[in-house]
């Protein structure tokens, strides 16, 4: 992927998630102490409620799940859960050595309280959001800017809102999502249009550090592949 100088992310993804039993509230504990060193912001806490009806009586139950935390400059966010640690880049996105710094940085931290267990996924996930000015018809010719969209008989009338959703295999290890939507712009006298990546490993996971380092820039590289895919030369220039 090119070095653009207006790269159109607007959050970029790594989550490793670990196999054994949930980590307990004093490693939790022990995971918010070590983490607030870097990150002194308060710590938000992830919680899964469930309601449920027995008879006339309605039963509702809450679990902590983790906490979510940011940096003091709100670029960074940090999710920790009792099997799985996500760190995510908010924009403006600096580029990938800045972004994996802090991913390493925050495994470094987890593991020191946690240790190494299996991994039993890898994710990153980059969520673009690609602004495309009004052209002087006042109409956005979606093909011009992307190489999938939505194909639709011209007598049908104007397209106004459209979310596709793909699921492909680019080899047997990595599986891909994407999903392609139009999105309400920030901007005046603009269409803009999410186009989200999100790339995983489920299966022959690394056993290793070494190992877990470089699968995780495997799947930034088809991240970079199947980006320059979807788009076309004329959505380049929005963001070089």
């Amino acid at each position: 992927m090119p070095n653009y100088k207006r790269p159109p992310v607007v959050e970029a993804v790594v989550e490793v998630r670990v196999g054994g039993a949930p980590l307990d509230d004093k490693a939790m504990e022990k995971l918010s102490k070590r983490f607030s060193k870097r990150y002194p912001a308060p710590h938000q806490p992830s919680n899964n409620v469930d309601v449920e009806l027995s008879g006339t009586t309605l039963l509702v139950t809450q679990k902590n799940l983790g906490f979510k935390i940011l940096s003091t400059d709100g670029g960074f966010t940090v999710n920790v859960g009792r099997n799985a640690l996500g760190t995510s880049k908010n924009a403006p996105y600096g580029g990938w050595d800045e972004f994996i710094v802090e991913v390493r940085n925050n495994w470094s931290d987890w593991e020191k309280v946690v240790g190494w267990n299996d991994v039993t996924r890898i994710g990153v996930r980059y969520i673009n959001r690609i602004d495309i000015p009004f052209s002087r018809a006042g109409i956005t010719r979606l093909e011009e800017y992307f190489c999938f969209t939505v194909d639709m008989p011209e007598s049908l009338g104007s397209l106004t809102n459209f979310a596709i959703n793909a699921e492909i295999a680019t080899t047997e290890r990595i599986k891909v999502v994407i999903n392609h939507a139009k999105t309400p712009s920030p901007l005046v006298q603009t269409n803009s249009f999410l186009l989200d990546l999100d790339m995983a490993i489920e299966q022959d996971l690394p056993n290793s550090e070494k190992a877990l380092w470089e699968s995780i820039e495997g799947l930034r590289s088809v991240k970079n592949t199947v980006f320059e895919a979807c788009i076309t030369d004329k959505t380049r220039e929005l963001f070089s």
